[in-house]
């Protein structure tokens, strides 16, 4: 049996793998997001700084890096659920098997014999996801993020790859979330590693972390804004700070450090895990519960809907008056706009109306989810989307709030002991979750709220 843990890498990238598989880059893509990003002016505090995300896909947002000397920009995704950064090669096996030409300008594939700096370390490079997988090699190279260089970076080249993005991915989660150091996804560290188990387990510092090395942040930390469905808008991604202008107020939650109970293995930070202790259907004056007990909830960028416990999902679907489908990956019920979501973190809450992380197809509203198949919970970007979300590596934090829409950008750089403005912690505020194979709570409805 797989660790419930080890099934959020999972499920999380079995789903972005489904999402962009099909995906080929044209028009605005290889266009204007081809261009690696730069300062339109030197700002007065260059510690914080941010780059215009692009939606190519339900769900994927790219930028533009630039990687090699000179630079090639290479489009990538931020993840928020993997630790690692990889790219295609322009040479590599899947481009000779490809009934496709692979072409530089098609900003996804890196060609190494063009960069006067490319160093192999001549150690392979894999990464293992839930339908497939990248090979590859480590290598270290110059990548170039807004003006700003970081020399000796390393990441993977992939040379061959079964049923993966066609984009580049830059992790930005955990040191201890690496490949190099994960074993069977973090929880099991007596089992085979998902990178080379007959090499000692390492961490070396990745994305963020080299940020902050070179100088270009003060703080290990990142916050996400997505635009609202529908918008021709792109979404932000700002790095060593927040945008005071895009945001209220927000919560913050601790991520879980350690377990206690059913999951006593799991004893140091390698996932964005917070703990979710419940989720309310709200409608009139009447709340009824789906969670049977709290679940770790993996704070996931590049996942789409919501995972949850088909019993979880099999509530929801009974108090929506609706039903799931696993081949449509939703739940279907008839539109509303007076039920609400309160997802409940360490004895507070977030609120939104269930239509709004719907899709509305007439009379009938699918809202994103998939089975988790354990006891684990997911929330991917349609859940992110209505919200400002800010990632603090350093001080191991979630902060999450109600976004304000403004064209008006007002970016403060965090320093180490700095939390962000605005923001206060969650009441019940512990890096410990107390996990148990058992429902707290007996619920069995049957019929809508």
């Amino acid at each position: 049996m797989i660790e419930p843990i080890a099934r959020m890498m999972i499920l999380s990238t079995l789903w972005f793998t489904w999402a962009v598989s099909s995906l080929t880059l044209s028009g605005p893509v290889g266009g204007k997001y081809g261009k690696i990003a730069r300062d339109s002016q030197l700002s007065v505090d260059r510690t914080v700084f941010s780059l215009e995300l692009q939606k190519v896909e339900t769900g994927i947002y790219v930028t533009s890096l630039g990687f090699g000397n000179p630079s090639q920009p290479i489009l990538v995704a931020f993840d928020t659920g993997s630790s690692d950064t990889w790219v295609r090669l322009i040479n590599s096996t899947d481009c000779k098997k490809s009934e496709q030409p692979c072409k530089e300008s098609d900003h996804q594939f890196f060609n190494i014999s063009q960069s006067s700096t490319f160093k192999p370390l001549g150690e392979d490079f894999s990464v293992i996801y839930g339908t497939g997988s990248v090979e590859g090699a480590w290598a270290y190279d110059s990548v170039v993020v807004k003006n700003r260089t970081i020399p000796s970076y390393r990441f993977g080249v992939v040379e061959e790859s079964q049923d993966a993005t066609s984009y580049g991915i830059v992790g930005l989660g955990l040191k201890k979330f690496e490949v190099t150091y994960t074993f069977s996804y973090g929880i099991n560290k007596v089992t085979q590693s998902t990178h080379q188990s007959h090499r000692p387990r390492f961490v070396y510092d990745n994305f963020p972390t080299r940020l902050k090395d070179e100088g270009y942040i003060k703080k290990v930390c990142y916050s996400i804004l997505y635009p609202q469905e529908g918008s021709d808008q792109n979404g932000v991604i700002t790095f060593g700070g927040l945008d005071t202008a895009k945001y209220e107020n927000l919560l913050l939650m601790p991520i879980i450090q350690r377990s206690t109970g059913d999951w006593k293995s799991y004893d140091e930070p390698c996932l964005l895990t917070v703990s979710l202790e419940q989720v309310k259907v709200v409608r009139n004056n009447t709340e009824k519960p789906i969670l049977g007990k709290p679940y770790p909830v993996l704070i996931d960028t590049l996942t789409y809907p919501i995972a949850a416990p088909s019993k979880v999902i099999k509530n929801l679907a009974i108090l929506l008056g609706g039903k799931f489908s696993a081949k449509q990956s939703a739940i279907a019920y008839p539109c509303t706009n007076d039920i609400k979501l309160k997802f409940y973190f360490g004895g507070t809450y977030l609120q939104v109306s269930a239509s709004d992380i719907s899709v509305n197809k007439g009379d009938s509203c699918f809202l994103p989810m998939i089975d988790s198949g354990d006891d684990f919970m997911i929330l991917g970007e349609v859940f992110l989307s209505k919200f400002y979300t800010f990632f603090d590596l350093e001080n191991l934090q979630i902060a999450i709030g109600y976004p304000k829409r403004s064209s008006e950008e007002k970016l403060v750089s965090l320093s180490s002991d700095q939390t962000p403005p605005n923001s206060k912690r969650v009441p019940n505020y512990s890096t410990v979750f107390n996990y148990s194979n058992s429902d707290i709570l007996s619920l069995n409805y049957s019929s809508s709220i």
